[in-house]
């Protein structure tokens, strides 16, 4: 079943369109200068963000895909349980991957401004991070915290992982996967 949204607040904009099987439930408010969107399905759901707002984004239960390739802003994803895949757009994101096996992919825009992503509840048996390689090359990797490492890629962006238990530099370096 299609779905989209469309909100313009203090003349920035957030188009959320995707497809879900069966219903979907999205939900928004606006408090204290940010915007927060939640979906609900009972099936896996796609969803397309475009546009430049910073926003909450929070996702169900299930195998949910969120592209904001498009989108430019802000953003705290809150994927929720099922095996999630997000694919970042252009600002400093974060990231809470919730229960399951999540993909995180990340492009660099090579922008002027160098991005500063973050992955938060990382889960090293579970999750996977792709970088795409038309657009970065990854410069380094270091180990920034017991719980923490950050990838810095060749442009100046830089991806902050953090765990709820302890990871290695080398762990994290063999868990990126690059995508044409």
């Amino acid at each position: 079943m299609p779905f989209s949204m469309r909100t313009k607040i203090n003349g920035e904009s957030l188009s959320l369109s995707g497809d879900a099987k069966g219903g979907v439930s999205i939900s928004s408010h606006f408090v204290d200068n940010e915007l927060t969107v939640a979906f609900s399905s009972r099936n896996d759901l796609t969803v397309v963000g475009t546009g430049n707002l910073n926003a909450t984004i929070i996702g169900g239960a299930e195998n949910d895909r969120f592209d904001f390739s498009g989108a430019t802003g802000n953003y705290h994803f809150r994927t929720g349980g099922g095996n999630d895949n997000v694919i970042d757009g252009t600002g400093n994101n974060t990231f809470d991957g919730g229960a399951g096996s999540d993909n995180f992919t990340f492009a660099s825009e090579g922008g002027a401004t160098p991005e500063l992503d973050t992955i938060n509840h990382y889960v090293v048996t579970q999750d996977d991070i792709d970088i795409s390689t038309g657009a970065a090359t990854v410069s380094d990797v270091l180990q920034t915290d017991l719980d923490t490492v950050t990838i810095l890629l060749n442009d100046g962006d830089q991806i902050v992982v953090n765990s709820d238990t302890a990871i290695t530099r080398a762990q994290i370096a063999g868990q990126i996967d690059f995508v044409v």
